[in-house]
């Protein structure tokens, strides 16, 4: 992944999280995609810390989100930056 995608990605994805107004299903979308993006660039201690906080987080208890967080943080373990089909998709 191109360094430059990288940096401009996630300065936008903090930038949206910093919107109060940010709706519960937005706010989910931009913190799953910033955690994948931070394991895609390698950044493994940040994508775990990353998905630990969201798994303690209100917003993420119910389903898809637990076993979501799950896979993300056992691609993580495995130090997986490539691209990952989730264990449901078809």
């Amino acid at each position: 992944m191109p360094k430059c995608c990288s940096a401009a990605g996630l300065a936008a994805f903090e930038k949206a999280l910093e919107d109060k107004k940010l709706d519960d299903d937005k706010r989910r979308t931009t913190q799953t995609l910033k955690g994948e993006l931070l394991r895609r660039l390698g950044k493994f201690a940040d994508a775990k810390d990353h998905f630990d906080r969201l798994a303690k987080d209100e917003l993420f208890k119910a389903q898809p989100f637990p076993e979501m967080i799950q896979q993300e943080l056992e691609w993580i373990a495995k130090d997986n930056d490539q691209p990952q089909e989730w264990k449901d998709a078809k």
